[in-house]
């Protein structure tokens, strides 16, 4: 987030409860599209980075979300169970 976005600031928060994991990694830099970008979007422009993490929630059974809200925030939820 730092080399790509500008960011000055970035928030790691890590939460377990009822039954799953949680993580968010949120910065308040300029953001970027690659919310909107499906799968094969991001493979063709070559964010191996972001389709990694993809796949890597989806082995794990969880759900990644990327959202822009004046800044990127990163979810990645994962059953525990």
């Amino acid at each position: 987030s730092l080399k790509h976005a500008q960011a000055t600031q970035i928030v790691v928060t890590v939460m377990e409860e009822q039954n799953r994991f949680d993580l968010y990694v949120e910065d308040n830099g300029q953001g970027n599209m690659l919310n909107s970008l499906s799968l094969s979007d991001l493979i063709r422009q070559h964010h191996f980075g972001v389709v990694g993490m993809y796949e890597w929630a989806r082995l794990a059974q969880g759900e990644l979300s990327i959202q822009q809200n004046g800044g990127t925030t990163i979810h990645l939820t994962i059953p525990l169970s």
